[in-house]
């Protein structure tokens, strides 16, 4: 509210109320800039929960969320290395087995607490539960749990093997810290559809070239006492090329110009294939990944120019939250609407049917 007119002279008055009005709001610098630096350590925008939410989920939201993200990082490291080391049976039984426990125990309860804190805050829990990156967060906690409570009750070892090697889904982890990984996910997003047809490609290509060197280095059959093989000319060893199934992993390897070397065709048909097969790989393979890789220089650009502008602005990505959270709240008062506006078409409808009965 203005203050009154403090002086009894004419002007004066307004005089005194507009100045008193205008330096009012910063009548305490001092504390003005002390709370600016402390929003700038914690979230500034939305409800407690929002802020919490954002915290624990987006590291730039503030300074704190940005030493937290950078804490979880080094846990993802840590974790990564010493399931690394712990496969190295002459380290591993130098150490003691509580290192091993504690260093998982102490992990997993970081990473508990960062997502446990996170689906609590959230508002759509199943949509984020759901969400890609946040079902690998699940799954590089879940094997953790499992194991503890199999363990008691007295489940198979090789089972608990299995859900021990399901924590090398921790560095995957880093896709939400590490700008590459960011910039790796939007890339193969972007390539989906292309990603697509190049799997159909390859589908194509592996069937019908698998069956053409199926049947050019079947070779002829012979009886054994194990039964019927077949054997190419000049051999004396079964024919690598059994079967089509059999064939699609020479096809595979061939197609990406990889070749093992493991199985390879013996008979000039048999290389007319391959060398067919090696040329067509190489037209599969370089279409589309040449879109991919304009779809990752796109995303690259888009990236640095973004670091480029928060450096230059640093309150450029509050700002940017803020109108994040007040489009989507903007969204929400267009979908109201929206459901107002087709009720009070319903109603409209209603009564030219009520005025048409009446006039009837």
């Amino acid at each position: 509210m203005f203050p009154t007119v403090i002086n009894n002279k004419k002007g004066e008055g307004e005089i005194e109320m507009r100045r008193i009005s205008r330096s009012e709001p910063y009548k305490n610098m001092e504390t003005a800039e002390e709370e600016e630096v402390i929003q700038s350590w914690l979230p500034d925008h939305g409800t407690l929960r929002e802020r919490v939410f954002s915290f624990f989920d987006d590291s730039g939201s503030c300074t704190l969320a940005r030493i937290f993200a950078f804490w979880i990082m080094l846990l993802i490291f840590w974790s990564t290395t010493v399931f690394i080391i712990e496969s190295v049976r002459d380290i591993k039984s130098s150490l003691p087995e509580e290192f091993w426990s504690f260093s998982e125990l102490f992990c997993v309860l970081w990473f508990t607490l960062e997502y446990g804190m996170r689906i609590l805050t959230t508002e759509k829990r199943l949509t984020f539960f759901f969400r890609p990156l946040n079902l690998i967060d699940f799954f590089a906690i879940a094997p953790f749990y499992f194991t503890l409570f199999l363990s008691m009750e007295g489940s198979s070892a090789s089972f608990l093997r299995v859900l021990r090697l399901m924590r090398i889904f921790r560095v995957f982890k880093m896709s939400k810290y590490s700008t590459g990984m960011k910039l790796l996910g939007s890339t193969m997003s972007k390539s989906f559809h292309t990603l697509l047809l190049l799997s159909v490609y390859l589908a194509i290509a592996i069937v019908v070239f698998s069956s053409m060197i199926y049947f050019a280095e079947m070779g002829s059959p012979v009886m054994t006492d194990d039964g019927e093989i077949y054997v190419r000319p000049g051999e004396t060893n079964p024919s690598p090329f059994s079967s089509i199934p059999a064939s699609f992993w020479w096809c595979i390897v061939t197609i990406t110009t990889v070749g093992y070397g493991d199985a390879y065709p013996t008979t000039p048909t048999g290389k007319l294939i391959a060398a067919v097969t090696m040329l067509c790989g190489i037209l599969v393979l370089a279409l589309p990944i040449n879109v991919v890789g304009g779809n990752f220089v796109e995303a690259y650009t888009i990236s640095r120019k973004s670091e480029e502008i928060e450096k230059s602005c640093p309150e450029f990505h509050h700002s940017r939250e803020r109108a994040d959270f007040y489009q989507q709240k903007c969204a929400e008062l267009l979908a109201g609407i929206e459901n107002i506006e087709s009720t009070l078409d319903e109603l409209k409808g209603t009564l030219a049917e009520l005025r048409a009965a009446e006039t009837k």
